[in-house]
Order: C-alpha cells, then structure tokens, then sequence
C-alpha cells in the first residue's frame, strides 16, 4: 500500500505498484504514469494493469495484484 497525499490537502491509500517510489508524481487523464487511474477505454495497449474496478472508488473486484 502507499499513501498518497493530494494538492488539496487529502490523503489516501492505494495498491503499490513495482516501481512506485517515495515522492513518485501519480497523475490521470491522457497521459498515464505509473499509478495512475484511467477507464478501461482510455488504457493504451501493452500496459500493466494491477487493480480493475467496477465502480469508481468501489475497490478491486476483477483483478488486484500489489506489486505486480
């Protein structure tokens, strides 16, 4: 798990994928990074996914694998 901590002052946990580092920029849209949160449709081919969830902010329910 890694803590992430928001420009507006919230902090949350999500899955750590390999590679994630302390002080890693986590960002979402178009240009994913590593950690990122994207819809399915928005995923560019041959890229690793290591949570797929059903609802946004509905937690891991097809696919979590920490580290992987």
């Amino acid at each position: 798990m890694s803590l992430i901590s928001y420009p507006f002052g919230v902090f949350s946990y999500i899955i750590a994928p390999v590679g994630l580092r302390p002080g890693s920029l986590i960002t979402n849209g178009i240009h994913p990074s590593l950690g990122s949160c994207l819809f399915l449709k928005d995923i560019p081919f041959n890229i690793k996914i290591y949570n797929i969830e059903s609802q946004p902010a509905g937690g891991a329910r097809f696919a979590r694998a920490a580290g992987s």
